[in-house]
């Protein structure tokens, strides 16, 4: 795995700021901790594990940047209470989602120089959260979750590949085809969400018909430019295809209410709960795949807060890591519970971890 050796070369190399003495030796914490025994214990799934992906399959700075930060996980916090288990779990295909946003939140803290330990499970005392972090004023805790796709998400983006699909099919070549729906959002419930969910493939032909009708009478009427709005539908424009002018079939997105509340059912209540059960002060650092609908979720959360004042007086704030950019990272969003026991002041939580997460 290690043979390539592609961070090597300049284009690469020389955006890091590194020594060479600290990039080599960077390099060789991944070397020893993702050896060739590891990578045999992943057996036939090995591909998915991201140090495996980023390794072998392309090169680039992102690549490179991601390797280097594991490193530096693993070089700055490896003598802290836990951590064996928690790098334990990020080798792991299974665990290493979860394990990964734990490394990452200890780190920031870390490095925002609170004194950091991960909390280790005892058996029979349920579930506890990651991080415990220490500072003059006192002890607070951190549960991580990570929101994946799940069954609705899933089902959104086979509807999503299988709609443009019908429609670019029909696309003949030379021609250059735009389509834009009408309605911005996609209400997932209208297709029997939660339990009766209807075939994805199905609800993606039943929605594109229409568009497909047209765009055959486009193909054989010899229109060389047009404009259609289709009814309930979208816009169509057609015209001759160009260097410039390509086929672009755009989507509805999934309705923001269902992101958003999927987030605290699973992301912000389940922490919580931990929390509540440590007893401790706490945040709850939410990571989702999807983007986040900022001004609905935090007018839904502070309504949640002031609505349960006693289930959520241990929770300082919620922490929301949205979909991130290779290119760009996306600042998360802090919503801070006014009505809590302690609030993020009594540690300096804002001011300490700002520079590194420019959150907003």
């Amino acid at each position: 795995m290690w043979k390539n050796k592609w961070w090597y070369k300049n284009k690469w190399r020389s955006w890091v700021n590194l020594t060479d003495e600290d990039f080599e030796s960077s390099m060789n914490i991944l070397k020893k901790e993702f050896d060739e025994n590891w990578l045999h214990s992943l057996g036939v799934s090995k591909d998915q594990h991201p140090v495996v992906n980023k390794v072998s399959y392309g090169e680039g700075v992102p690549q490179l940047s991601y390797l280097l930060r594991i490193a530096s996980y693993i070089n700055d916090l490896n003598e802290l209470d836990g951590f064996n288990n928690v790098l334990k779990a990020y080798k792991s295909i299974q665990l290493f989602k979860g394990a990964e946003l734990e490394l990452f939140m200890a780190h920031v803290l870390y490095k925002s120089k609170y004194d950091v330990s991960f909390i280790v499970p005892k058996p029979k005392k349920g579930k506890t959260p990651d991080i415990l972090a220490k500072c003059k004023n006192g002890e607070f805790v951190v549960e991580c979750k990570f929101i994946d796709d799940a069954k609705g998400e899933l089902w959104f983006n086979r509807y999503y590949t299988q709609f443009a699909m019908n429609i670019m099919n029909e696309v003949p070549h030379g021609k250059a085809l735009i389509y834009i729906p009408e309605n911005q959002y996609l209400d997932i419930w209208a297709y029997g969400y939660p339990n009766n969910l209807v075939s994805s493939s199905i609800a993606a032909y039943i929605d594109s018909l229409d568009v497909v009708n047209h765009i055959k009478k486009l193909k054989f009427g010899f229109c060389k430019n047009a404009y259609i709005d289709v009814h309930n539908k979208g816009k169509i424009y057609w015209m001759d295809e160009t260097d410039e002018i390509r086929s672009e079939v755009n989507t509805p997105e999934l309705n923001h209410r269902f992101i958003n509340r999927r987030l605290i059912s699973r992301g912000v209540n389940t922490a919580n709960l931990q929390i509540q059960e440590f007893n401790k002060p706490g945040i709850a650092a939410i990571f989702q795949s999807k983007p986040v609908y900022e001004i609905d979720l935090k007018k839904t959360l502070c309504h949640l807060f002031e609505e349960n004042k006693e289930l959520y007086s241990k929770l300082m704030c919620v922490l929301v890591f949205p979909a991130q950019n290779i290119l760009e990272y996306i600042e998360p969003i802090l919503v801070e519970n006014p009505y809590s026991d302690i609030q993020l002041d009594e540690f300096d939580i804002k001011d300490s971890l700002y520079p590194m997460l420019r959150f907003r």
